[in-house]
């Protein structure tokens, strides 16, 4: 059916029209239609594309590099500032967080990835500013499958850089290890996590009972899942 017809059928019956055909503008007299339209960016038109691959160039400036000593310092400062809305759901983050827990973290990251035990970024701007940080862990060498983790300081959230380090730490793993499979697990109440898991292109998969324990208490968690095969297919598509 052709976009004329689509349009037609839909003005009355809805109230936005969205659509992944960037010459809708062109084709269309848009302007005199009585409902929204809604045009979405993605690199191809394919349903695999709006799916799994996040359209970057609508993805604000971060990087991703590994974790030096020095870091920690900056490390501390994210931690201490972001400690109110951080500690609710990763309880590492407490009130008597310590430059040497700080330090300990900058300091062993390295061998930690050396020995494919983990692997952990600092999240940073273009400037080189710490940002937050990332990391694949909990690796299941027999099933392939690893947890995905991340968090900014308050100072960055609100501006899609959790989102673009989700996208760029899963491209570093498929590129670089042989895990077919990656986690992003949240608790339900943490629905700021689901929406970064979401936005990166990660499928929310289910409900996992009692599957996290916060603070000494159980919590129903949210199952997210990114997988080789299906970001392959959305680059292919």
């Amino acid at each position: 059916m052709k976009n004329g017809e689509l349009l037609r059928r839909a003005c009355g019956t809805f109230d936005v029209f969205v659509t992944a055909d960037q010459n809708l503008a062109q084709q269309q007299n848009i302007a005199s239609l009585p409902l929204a339209v809604v045009v979405l960016v993605a690199p191809r038109r394919s349903v695999g594309a709006l799916k799994c691959s996040p359209d970057m160039r609508t993805m604000p400036t971060c990087n991703l590099r590994v974790y030096e000593p020095s870091d920690a310092d900056a490390l501390y400062a994210a931690v201490r500032e972001s400690a109110a809305e951080l500690s609710i759901w990763m309880p590492w983050c407490h009130a008597e967080y310590a430059p040497s827990e700080a330090g300990e973290w900058a300091a062993s990251r390295q061998t930690l990835a050396a020995q494919g035990l983990e692997y952990n970024f600092a999240i940073v701007d273009s400037a080189g500013a710490f940002l937050g940080g990332c990391g694949i862990n909990q690796i299941n060498r027999v099933h392939r499958f690893a947890n995905l983790g991340y968090w900014v300081r308050t100072a960055a959230t609100g501006r899609g850089i959790a989102t673009a380090a989700v996208v760029l730490l899963a491209e570093w793993t498929f590129r670089n290890t042989d895990l077919v499979r990656l986690e992003i697990v949240c608790a339900v109440g943490n629905e700021r996590s689901q929406r970064v898991a979401e936005r990166a292109g990660a499928v929310r998969e289910g409900i996992l009972h009692r599957r996290l324990v916060i603070h000494g208490r159980a919590h129903d968690a949210v199952m997210y899942g990114i997988t080789r095969q299906a970001r392959r297919a959305g680059e292919q598509s």
